[in-house]
């Protein structure tokens, strides 16, 4: 069941609505009294819609640099010599590249090793002995081409016929 709020807590919720902070004599021994009028008035304080504070102007393009102030101090000497130090790297890095690059360009690409094939005889020059030293003659008489063989038996004879001796 509602109860009707009495005339007094009505008005007093009507100074309240107009102006909490600021109550007449009358609504303030009304407070010390009434202990819903003064939760009610607790109650309009805390859902009082405020402005939000406004910042100054350009408060937050200084922000970063009054920040900094405040930190330790840095040499700034060294945040202006570091892009000389990537500088003189990139220079030197440059100065090796091309110094090599030149240094293999002025030297003569000869190559190291040098194949050579050996000399092979030719069947026009026979040597002393036409027959291989690991090898019985007579097996090798039959690998003889028809004109080895007939070379090799005018050499034999020929070595033969000064001796006096025929066959």
């Amino acid at each position: 069941m509602n109860h009707p709020l009495p005339e007094a807590c009505q008005l007093t919720l009507e100074l309240i609505q107009s102006d909490p902070l600021n109550l007449p004599p009358e609504a303030e021994s009304h407070l010390r009294a009434c202990p819903t009028c003064r939760e009610a008035r607790v109650q309009w304080l805390a859902m009082e819609d405020a402005d939000p504070p406004l910042t100054p102007a350009g408060y937050f393009d200084t922000l970063p640099d009054r920040v900094l102030r405040k930190l330790p101090g840095r040499p700034v000497r060294h945040l202006r010599t570091q892009p000389l130090l990537w500088a003189a790297a990139a220079a030197l890095m440059v100065a090796a590249g091309l110094g090599g690059y030149w240094a293999g360009r002025a030297t003569p690409q000869t190559p190291t090793v040098t194949a050579s094939a050996p000399e092979t005889e030719t069947l026009e020059t026979l040597p002393e002995t036409p027959f291989q030293d690991s090898e019985d003659p007579l097996n090798q008489l039959g690998n003889l081409s028809p004109e080895e063989s007939k070379a090799v038996l005018k050499k034999l004879t020929a070595s033969h016929a000064p001796n006096g001796s025929q066959p």
